[in-house]
């Protein structure tokens, strides 16, 4: 072997060295920006991702939308809940009220039928029952009630984040004074079964009478 080969054989060893030098520099340098970037790309990518909570938010607006320009005219008024226990403290503004004269219902938890007393003129006698089905399921909920003016009639609305949607059509019947009615819709658009529990609230026969002689009175 001459001189000559062995400086080329050199070169292509020293040259093979700075390639690789070169690549391990390189996959360095990614490796650092990969690591100094993924928390960025991570958070980005985790606000993109829409929890149960904003497709329950979505839902809602979409069923209560119709509704703004019939409030603005004075037509109709929305209350939304975030828990359908707690709607007597999150806002007072108006009372969902349904009632053809002969019979009147509050649509709130806990709330009764009213019936005219002997002794007045108006709905003041709680009988202590409500006809209202209440149906409960688990997971993260939105929901609201509309009340339409005109109509009369009292529409809720519940959003799950898992997709389970429920509405209710809640009025009082115009010429059978004696019937409330309530139309319930439920749709499950996932395929995973979902358990509803469906409740009748009654309350306490003492709370009703010290309300029935409060209004009497």
């Amino acid at each position: 072997m001459g001189i000559i080969d062995t400086l080329k054989k050199w070169k292509r060893l020293i040259e093979n060295y700075l390639m690789y030098r070169r690549s391990y520099f390189f996959l360095i340098i990614v490796l650092v920006l990969m690591l100094y970037l993924y928390p960025s790309f991570h958070e980005v990518y985790e606000k993109k991702q829409p929890t149960d909570t904003d497709h329950a938010e979505r839902c809602l607006d979409d069923h209560i939308t119709p509704y703004d320009l019939e409030s603005l005219e004075g037509n109709a008024n929305v209350r939304r809940l975030h828990n359908w226990k707690d709607s007597n403290e999150e806002d007072n503004s108006y009372l969902p009220w349904i009632g053809n004269g002969h019979l009147g219902l509050a649509v709130l938890p806990r709330s009764s039928v009213y019936i005219k007393h002997p002794d007045a003129k108006s709905l003041s006698l709680p009988i202590g029952w409500s006809p209202l089905i209440v149906p409960i399921a688990h997971g993260t909920k939105r929901e609201a009630v509309a009340t339409h003016f005109p109509s009369g009639i009292v529409s809720r609305y519940q959003c799950y984040g898992s997709g389970l949607y429920l509405s209710h059509l809640i009025y009082s019947h115009r010429s059978r004074k004696e019937v409330l009615i309530q139309e319930m819709k439920i749709a499950n658009p996932t395929a995973a079964p979902i358990v509803l529990t469906l409740d009748i609230q009654v309350r306490s026969p003492d709370k009703l009478l010290q309300e029935a002689k409060h209004r009497i009175l």
